[in-house]
């Protein structure tokens, strides 16, 4: 999540695609963690996908934690939702 702390502005104006692998193994050394980092790019409007063989698919935190359970990380897809 540090890496994001100084974005603010970047993303509410540009509002580019985000690909990120979503860890919490990784994202608890920074004192952080998924659904925290899901809240922050929601403050933006973005929304999580994902990537399946068929396209990006928006992702809910069920399916994303389920997932994460499963798998230990996700890549995700974060787009911002063009009515924000």
């Amino acid at each position: 999540m540090s890496v994001l702390a100084g974005t603010e502005v970047m993303l509410a104006r540009h509002r580019p695609v985000l690909f990120i692998e979503v860890g919490p193994a990784g994202l608890t050394q920074f004192d952080s963690g998924a659904h925290a980092l899901l809240a922050f790019l929601a403050r933006f409007g973005y929304i999580p996908h994902a990537l399946e063989r068929d396209g990006a698919k928006p992702l809910t935190l069920p399916q994303l934690d389920s997932l994460l359970a499963e798998r230990g990380y996700v890549d995700l897809l974060f787009i911002a939702n063009s009515a924000s």
